[in-house]
């Protein structure tokens, strides 16, 4: 009996982590993963800070751009739930941001809010409907400005 309600615990956690669709989005492990920038950011795992736990990825613009995650698998036709924490420096405007890409093609770019300077950790939080022709998502933050902003906990799932 015992060893039969271990299976189906494992078996639904199982489940639950799969429909996770961003790998470490907590930053606890040292790298940065799926992640990639887009003009002039850099970015690089930053151990000493994170909302939850150490670690969070650590964005630093020198003019203006983006850093992201691609999403292909498992979203054409979903709803998903975007959610994240960031925390930014006064010199920068961050936005947390999807762009999809229809046949290959951009087509629409949505902003999950804005950030403030409040030097605190704030949360975005987005539903999205995926249409059946999705090529992929960008998932990610739109920096304008010089400086730092941080990124941890975000989650891309989906919820149908």
């Amino acid at each position: 009996m015992r060893r039969s309600a271990i299976s189906l615990l494992l078996a639904a956690t199982a489940v639950l982590s799969a429909a996770e669709l961003v790998a470490d989005g907590g930053f606890d492990q040292a790298g940065v993963g799926p992640w990639r920038t887009y003009k002039e950011v850099t970015i690089n795992h930053f151990a000493d800070l994170g909302r939850s736990a150490p670690g969070a990825l650590h964005v630093v613009s020198a003019g203006g751009g983006n850093a992201n995650v691609k999403l292909e698998r498992g979203i054409a036709g979903k709803t998903l739930q975007i959610t994240g924490w960031v925390r930014r420096d006064v010199a920068v405007q961050v936005r947390p941001f999807t762009l999809l890409f229809l046949d290959g093609k951009p087509d629409a770019f949505t902003t999950i809010g804005e950030i403030g300077p409040t030097g605190t950790w704030e949360r975005f939080d987005k539903r999205l409907e995926v249409p059946a022709n999705a090529s992929f998502l960008l998932v990610g933050l739109d920096i304008q400005g010089t400086g730092s902003t941080w990124l941890d906990d975000v989650s891309v799932t989906v919820v149908e």
